[in-house]
């Protein structure tokens, strides 16, 4: 009682503040309203109803309004509205829960783009909207929380980690690896509804994780999302403290402990949102319970998890829906984004299923739109393909080749890249089981600022396809000399080999990040006729991490001692720096 009566004290002085403001203020009386559409104007940075019955005439107005605030940036309300909204806290009811444009417009304020999230949500609240609409929040409003961590109240927590979540999108050199993940991060809605109801069952009984996905769940479904998003947000309110009680009360130097994480996570996507959410979390308790040793020992764990899933420890969750949600918004996409009219739905869906499970659960609907909108419009698919395109949120270029499988097609290909100086960040390859090669790189251009130019991107285009059809990518890159920063930052090559597989070996590969690096494994392999089956490449900072699924000719795993100990001292041979690699890195790590 005592903080929801606080709660109507600062409601109260916000009024009568604003009231004296907007009555009494010369500049205010003088400022020129700006329409924004039929229902609300904006005087002095102020959103304001355009006519005094609009709530009880459109109840959904009352939703709109915050939508706009949030799309348009927007502050602060007029006062007048502000007592209009709470005159009208009646109108949501169970008919306008249930109404399809009032779930829209409130799903809507987590899909937005902006950064204004948790100041929306925080008025909602303020003004009675959030609770009404969601009367499970309403019940959480002022809950006290007996403990010696968490210095809000429940529904003060919870909007403090959505304030936590947006930070990390407003400010993403806060925390640079988080930051990083969260751009990337796909359908972020889904994370910030997971955050919405992480603690919403608390003070029913029970355990409020569990209660609560079952909240979360039922939202999602509700307000039209598929089932395997309502079901990844409801797995993110059941698990939200296993990665900080993992991280701070499990041993994440041991591989047992990390392959456990690895089995509840099941896959990036996963893993991603798990760990914003529980940086949130922990950042969201209380000032004084964040600390660096929390941090590190969270990054650490996420990051050891990372590398356990790409080298297929654990099988993703929900995989066969994940791929039906995938396919189904990639569908949507054709038309709209990439103007292909007339295709064949039988036709698309056939070509994806010759394609590996990992196609669909590593690349979002956009790309996977984006691949087949090229293999239509090539025409000529027996041909290398090649697509460049530009990926504004990434900074980066996005390149698909598409080419009939072969021993030296891999090789040719980095060779090329490397030909034109494209510094590869990250990739992707994987075979259909009918013969043909698929790999999508992100890469940085030379000249950065042409990046995004439509006829500097047809000139890679081209540029790609004629150097991979040439016969010269059949020799090493040469290695060149360490800058003076990286020299301070040294990385002894290591290629680890991992048996868990019947049909393939996953081959490790760390060395510092260096030009021609893909290209010259790639040789290696062709050399010793290893098959390569698919492979994740990527790099933080100064240091590559690649993985690379392999097998003999015969489709079995690589398990010969001889060949994987000459495999790994031809890769350390060319990937070291110093030119000199100690005997003991000549022995076959095995796990």
């Amino acid at each position: 009682r005592f903080y929801r009566t606080v709660m109507q004290v600062i409601y109260l002085n916000e009024v009568l503040l604003s009231h004296y403001d907007t009555g009494y203020n010369r500049r205010f009386s003088l400022a020129v309203s700006k329409p924004i559409d039929a229902d609300f104007l904006l005087k002095n940075k102020m959103i304001e109803q355009r006519r005094k019955d609009l709530f009880q005439q459109k109840p959904p107005a009352i939703l709109k309004l915050f939508v706009l605030m949030e799309e348009l940036k927007i502050d602060s309300i007029h006062p007048d509205t502000i007592r209009s909204i709470r005159a009208n806290l009646g109108q949501i009811s169970n008919r306008f829960r249930a109404d399809p444009e009032c779930k829209s417009l409130f799903l809507k304020l987590f899909q937005t783009t902006g950064v204004g999230l948790s100041n929306v949500l925080s008025r909602m609240n303020a003004y009675g909207v959030l609770g009404a609409y969601l009367p499970a929040f309403g019940a959480i409003v002022g809950q006290m929380q007996h403990d010696l961590f968490h210095v809000y109240t429940v529904d003060g927590h919870t909007l403090m980690v959505i304030k936590k979540l947006t930070r990390l999108r407003k400010y993403p050199d806060e925390y640079p690896i988080a930051g990083s993940i969260f751009k990337k991060l796909y359908r972020p809605e889904r994370l910030f509804i997971g955050a919405l109801f992480h603690d919403i069952a608390k003070g029913r009984g029970g355990d409020h994780s569990v209660l609560g996905e079952v909240d979360a769940h039922k939202f999602c479904i509700a307000h039209g999302m598929s089932e395997y998003d309502a079901k990844l947000v409801g797995w993110l309110v059941a698990n939200h403290l296993r990665m900080s009680h993992f991280s701070q009360r499990r041993d994440i130097s041991d591989p047992q402990v990390i392959e456990e994480f690895a089995t509840i996570t099941g896959d990036i996507e996963h893993l991603d949102n798990l760990y914003l959410l529980t940086l949130a979390d922990i950042r969201g308790t209380s000032p004084q319970v964040w600390n660096a040793w929390k941090g590190q020992l969270l990054l650490e764990l996420y990051k050891a998890t990372s590398k356990a899933l790409r080298q297929g420890v654990a099988q993703p969750i929900n995989e066969a829906e994940q791929i039906e949600d995938r396919k189904d918004a990639a569908l949507k996409k054709l038309t709209p984004q990439f103007n292909l009219e007339g295709y064949d739905v039988a036709v698309v869906k056939q070509f994806w299923n010759t394609l590996p499970n990992d196609y669909f659960i590593r690349n979002i609907p956009y790309y996977i739109a984006w691949h087949i909108a090229s293999l239509y419009q090539a025409n000529a698919i027996s041909s290398p393909l090649v697509s460049v395109r530009y990926s504004a949120r990434l900074e980066a270029n996005m390149f698909f080749v598409f080419a009939p499988e072969s021993s030296q097609l891999l090789s040719k290909v980095t060779y090329s890249f490397d030909s034109l100086d494209l510094s590869i960040i990250e990739a992707q390859l994987q075979i259909s089981n009918n013969g043909f090669a698929l790999y999508s790189f992100k890469a940085i251009v030379p000249d950065s600022e042409s990046g995004d130019k439509p006829d500097y991107m047809r000139f890679l285009e081209t540029r790609l396809r004629q150097l991979i059809l040439s016969q010269k990518h059949n020799r090493a890159i040469r290695r060149r000399n360490a800058s003076r920063a990286l020299k301070h930052f040294p990385i002894q090559p290591r290629v680890v080999f991992t048996f868990n597989n019947p049909t393939y070996t996953v081959m490790g590969v760390v060395a510092q990040d260096q030009p021609g690096l893909l290209h010259n494994v790639a040789l290696i392999l062709q050399t010793h006729q290893i098959k390569l089956v698919s492979a994740k490449i990527a790099t933080f900072g100064e240091k590559a991490e690649d993985i690379f699924f392999i097998q003999m000719h015969d489709h079995l795993p690589v398990t010969e001692p001889e060949i994987l100990s000459k495999l790994k001292s031809d890769i350390i041979s060319a990937l070291d720096h110093d030119r000199t690699t100690p005997k003991n890195e000549l022995a076959v790590e095995t796990s």
